[in-house]
């Protein structure tokens, strides 16, 4: 590509040589490019996500056979509370759809669970929707919010990481885990 670029330079510059019209062109070609780049990103970003959307298993894998995921020794799991899908769900008035302070502490430990090499998908999930509904349920018996309305809040909670969840845990995987070649068993080499 690079070769392609120095050639139609070499040739306008020889056609044309007005510099100011050159530097002009080389700006046009380096912004499109960079462009292009960025745009190409964006349709993997895409396609990764439709790939691991809608009902299919999700599990991370290492790419390469013979290896497998460790957990990488300087990685530290992180959480950003119900911070996924912020433009939706927050704690503030402005949210498209409020969130119950409490849930940010759920939020933080599903974080946390698909934060950490060789954590199960299903049983971060399902020990999320443990949390969220126990937060209803106490506050049902403290008489603070209507259980109902929490309820339907922690249902959409869940169902959003059932529905849209495998991109964010092979993601999470992907940065606390390393792929390593699979140690032989003193079985296989006899």
């Amino acid at each position: 590509m690079k070769t392609v670029i120095f050639v139609t330079l070499l040739l306008l510059s020889s056609i044309c040589p007005n510099e100011a019209w050159l530097e002009d062109f080389s700006d046009l070609l380096s912004n499109s490019l960079s462009y292009l780049k960025r745009g190409l990103e964006v349709a993997k970003q895409v396609d990764d996500f439709v790939e691991h959307t809608i009902g299919e298993e999700c599990e991370f894998e290492c790419d390469k056979k013979g290896f497998v995921a460790k957990p990488r020794k300087s990685y530290r799991p992180s959480a950003n509370g119900c911070g996924s899908f912020d433009f939706l769900f927050d704690d503030t008035e402005e949210s498209l759809i409020h969130v119950e302070k409490e849930f940010s502490n759920c939020c933080d430990v599903h974080d946390y669970c698909y934060d950490t090499c060789g954590a199960d998908k299903d049983e971060c999930d399902l020990k999320f929707k443990k949390c969220l509904y126990g937060i209803c349920k106490r506050k049902m018996q403290d008489q603070f919010l209507d259980s109902k309305k929490c309820k339907l809040k922690a249902k959409l909670f869940y169902i959003t990481v059932l529905g849209v969840g495998c991109q964010s845990y092979i993601s999470a995987q992907t940065e606390a885990c390393e792929c390593v070649r699979r140690e032989r068993s003193s079985s296989t080499e006899l």
